[in-house]
């Protein structure tokens, strides 16, 4: 877990903060505010439609949110006041307050540290909080992270059909369990004051189980290289459900790194791996876990030649993590031609997704239970917006069963990239 004082922010960002304010890192997109007492579940829903929600539809998905094994969820409280400054309620205290930002700032991924899933939402996000009207609300309060005006708003959206996003919240600490058998602390390994917990408390853990894992550790923790911006946060919501999901998101190299820079990238790709695997993809494997331990708080459970399989000579995934508890397989791949700017195709681009797709059908069917995974992620490299697009084009078009209890995650890269393709 990091502790974020709010001290750091005013540093960094040059913003007035107070400074009794802290926002814990739980894992697995949790987020507490120790202020309130309270952990923010760090993903936007945008509805059924992806066009905003109702605030019923709000209520209902927050209501029946499972994560991190807790249930409980609500939409954020507020107090009744309207326009600016309104930092009493829960969305206008993490706004104006945990994150510092002045009144008529837009939240982005340079101010939302450690959120990630906070967006610019023309509409704003639910509140839970009805405006008292009599005999019954048709209003309810709502608050605009784009500029942090706090408002009321018909609780059917406006006249086209448009509504608001929902961030969900929880009473108290909410800590994402550890895959990890005796990380009694979930800090990620199994140590001495895992054992003093289990001393102190007795029972947790049987004891040859605790012995079997003492010294051990969950994956490597994230290098900080590039900056991620983009659709990301889904990756916990979506693994309850075998309902396929298509998200774009971005990696920025900016100038590049430096030959031992890039050294610990490579020696990161193979750990991933298991091996040495041939060529650029070592550096594929090392940013798809670099992107998915950032912001989707991914931990690998088994580098790709650990996983188990009913046939060894089967199809295979490349490795395995942890999103709040929930197995989790991955596949890497990347859209690319060379020479560089060469047009990518809607065939070309329909071949590759189909061909990972079934790859995953094939190495789920094949896991042993042991490591037998709840859904599995096709993380797929695109070298520019045009090869984004026609990979967009080239998924809608494939058939739903073969699309089926996965999650494509299609990362474009920026600045110089040239070493994760050729």
């Amino acid at each position: 877990m990091k502790f974020i004082l709010a001290a750091l922010l005013v540093a960094v960002l040059g913003f007035t903060a107070n400074s009794n304010a802290a926002l814990v890192e739980n894992g697995g997109g949790l987020i507490y505010d120790t202020d309130r007492n309270i952990t923010w579940y760090d993903y936007s829903y945008k509805g059924p439609f992806e066009v905003g929600a109702t605030w019923d539809q709000a209520v209902s998905w927050a209501s029946s949110l499972t994560v991190g094994g807790v249930s409980g969820w609500r939409l954020p409280t507020s107090d009744i006041c309207e326009y600016e400054n309104c930092s009493g309620s829960e969305m206008g205290h993490l706004y104006y307050t945990e994150l510092g930002l002045p009144y008529g700032t837009s939240i982005s991924p340079a101010n939302q540290f450690p959120f990630n899933a906070l967006q610019t939402w023309e509409n704003g996000y639910w509140s839970g909080t009805e405006y008292p009207e009599y005999p019954v609300s048709t209003l309810a309060m709502y608050f605009d992270f784009n500029n942090g005006i706090q408002g009321t708003a018909d609780k059917d959206g406006d006249p086209w059909g448009v509504g608001k996003y929902a961030l969900a919240v929880h009473s108290g600490n909410v800590v994402a369990p550890s895959p990890l058998a005796g990380d009694l602390d979930t800090d990620g390994d199994v140590d001495g004051s895992d054992l003093a917990e289990l001393i102190a408390t007795p029972g947790q853990l049987a004891i040859a189980e605790f012995a079997q894992n003492f010294g051990k550790s969950l994956g490597p923790g994230p290098l900080g290289f590039g900056t991620i911006s983009g659709e990301t946060g889904y990756v916990l919501v979506e693994s309850s459900t075998s309902v396929p999901s298509f998200h774009v998101n971005q990696i920025e190299f900016g100038s590049g790194y430096d030959e031992a820079q890039i050294s610990v990238v490579a020696q990161r790709g193979e750990q991933i791996l298991g091996g040495t695997p041939g060529g650029s993809s070592v550096y594929s494997m090392a940013f798809s876990y670099e992107i998915l331990s950032r912001v989707e708080g991914a931990m690998l459970l088994k580098a790709g030649s650990d996983i188990i399989y009913s046939d060894p000579s089967g199809k295979k995934t490349n490795y395995l993590v942890s999103v709040g508890g929930t197995k989790l397989g991955v596949i890497v791949s990347r859209a690319f031609l060379y020479p560089p700017g060469t047009p990518y195709t809607v065939p070309q681009a329909q071949a590759l997704l189909t061909s990972k797709l079934q790859d995953i059908q094939l190495s789920t069917a094949n896991v042993s239970s042991g490591d037998a995974w709840m859904k599995q992620i096709l993380h797929v490299f695109a070298y520019n917006d045009q090869y984004v697009e026609v990979l967009r084009t080239a998924y809608d078009q494939i058939d739903a069963s073969t699309k089926e209890n996965t999650i494509v995650y299609i990362t474009r890269t920026d600045g110089a990239d040239a070493f994760m393709y050729y």
